[in-house]
């Protein structure tokens, strides 16, 4: 969680708006983390990332990092 934390401060000092993330479905220790980072579950891809040879299904993150100038 803190190293997501340090990479969305650093975008936002460089003035990016919004990060974007995907894990795997199964994956509960990343999604425990992108979510208690900020990040919201904004939708789910069937079959996108390939897992040791066999497609998964992946949820979508996005979090608003600062409002746009």
């Amino acid at each position: 969680v803190s190293g997501v934390e340090q990479v969305c401060a650093a975008l936002e000092k460089r003035g990016i708006v919004s990060a974007f993330s995907v894990s795997p479905v199964e994956s509960v220790e990343l999604c425990s983390a992108l979510m208690a980072a900020g990040f919201k579950k904004t939708g789910r891809m069937p079959g996108h990332l390939l897992v040791r040879g066999e497609r998964q299904d992946a949820f979508l993150w996005s979090r608003k990092l600062a409002d746009p100038e």
